[in-house]
């Protein structure tokens, strides 16, 4: 609730159409992805790959080349060969809470013809106590009694796992003026399809006959493995300094 109260309040005070969600508003997303959150905002249409990650966005209707993303205000490098931030490999664990801007102010970047996506790292200055810990066991389970490939039976259980760490300290005098915070985080996703080919004689009548059969198992293990360490250090009321 914390959370979400303070992302209602800065939607309602911003100057620009934009729409603020917490991270942990959704409760507990399948791969912990930014995706799963992103794709569920207002005007925002996802574009799966085949294996269902989310890491292309529409906004307004506007192609994901036509949109930025950034962290905390810096802008996030696009990768592969395209003009768009794929965001199938950022995990949300890391982040507070997440801007959808669809109306830039005079003073931005003509970048954003649809909008641009602000992904907001958590703050541990902004906690109410002194020190919180965080930690998501999970595993993702293959039952022997669905079909599946062979190599997905040889390896049927993948861990998803988090830890996170947020603490505030008092230096040089000050009081809570230093927050620490780290993430750790591994995932393990399996894509495991198979496929069947029949080329048949290229013919209106009947019977055709079958001249060419293949058939093909895959097993697609993506690893996913980050640390995150972020410390901020309270200069002046209106002066941060983040590393």
């Amino acid at each position: 609730r914390e959370g979400y109260a303070a992302a209602l309040t800065e939607k309602r005070n911003a100057t620009n159409v934009k729409d603020v969600v917490a991270m942990d508003q959704f409760g507990n997303l399948p791969n912990l992805g930014t995706g799963e959150v992103v794709m569920r905002l207002p005007g925002v249409a996802g574009s799966p790959s085949d294996e269902g990650i989310r890491g292309r966005f529409m906004i307004r209707g506007m192609d994901a080349a036509l949109n930025s993303v950034t962290v905390d205000g810096g802008l996030m490098s696009t990768q592969g060969l395209g003009r768009n931030a794929s965001l199938g490999n950022v995990n949300a664990t890391m982040f507070e809470s997440v801007e959808l801007i669809k109306g830039h102010t005079p003073d931005k970047g003509a970048d954003s013809l649809g909008g641009t996506l602000n992904l907001k790292t958590r703050s541990p200055l902004n906690m109410k106590e002194r020190r919180r810990f965080g930690y998501s066991l999970g595993l993702r389970w293959a039952p022997p009694f669905y079909p599946h490939t062979q190599e997905r039976r040889k390896h049927p259980i993948h861990p998803l796992t988090n830890f996170s760490y947020q603490e505030v300290f008092d230096v040089l005098g000050g009081s809570r003026n230093l927050g620490v915070a780290v993430n750790l985080f591994y995932s393990e996703n399996v894509n495991a399809p198979s496929s069947m080919q029949f080329d048949y004689q290229n013919t209106p009548d009947a019977p055709a006959y079958l001249w060419d059969f293949r058939t093909q198992n895959q097993f697609n293990n993506r690893t996913q493995k980050s640390i995150n360490v972020k410390a901020e250090y309270r200069l002046a009321e209106h002066t941060k300094l983040i590393f």
